[in-house]
């Protein structure tokens, strides 16, 4: 068993360079040693938002299913009534754009770089502009456009401020 020297995540022994940041590792000498770089990596990032990230990235799977639907009969109300609204279509947008915030959040729910939480709050507040544009009947759009919104920019600046937090330690 190796782990990398920057990371700390499992690699293989025999590896020259980390599968997973590309890190070129140095000759180990014992199985179970992790730098001290991963070691502090890892103990910067707490469990609660860890865990909050994988509630939340598992509710917005979820929500997106059900914005899905509630998309495709509005949008057939639309379409039968000739109302000319877009609410459907837009609702279609903000639910695939809440399968990928939630996905993005849990798959990177570990990482302490802040890239994944960048690309949340852009997916968030496209969701949130999308949402906005012509609600029409379809007033449920606004509720998840204001959800889109706070999500991603509590999760950014919720984070942003853990990373602040512990460079001060």
């Amino acid at each position: 068993m190796k782990y990398c020297i920057k990371c700390g995540k499992q690699i293989p022994v025999e590896a020259e360079f980390c599968t997973y940041c590309g890190a070129k590792q140095e000759l180990q000498t014992s199985d179970d040693s992790i730098s001290e770089n991963a070691q502090k990596s890892q103990k910067n990032m707490p469990s609660g938002i860890k865990t909050t990230k994988l509630v939340i990235g598992i509710l917005m799977i979820i929500l997106s299913v059900f914005i899905g639907l509630q998309s495709l009969m509005v949008g057939l109300g639309d379409t039968v009534t000739a109302n000319g609204h877009q609410s459907g279509s837009q609702g279609i947008f903000v639910g695939l754009l809440f399968l990928g915030a939630g996905i993005v959040y849990i798959v990177t729910r570990k990482q302490i770089k802040m890239g994944a939480d960048i690309a949340g709050v852009i997916i968030m507040l496209l969701s949130w502009l999308i949402a906005q544009g012509d609600v029409g009947e379809f007033t449920d759009l606004l509720i998840y456009a204001w959800m889109s919104f706070i999500i991603g920019v509590g999760f950014f600046v919720w984070h942003l401020l853990i990373n602040r937090k512990a460079k001060k330690q």
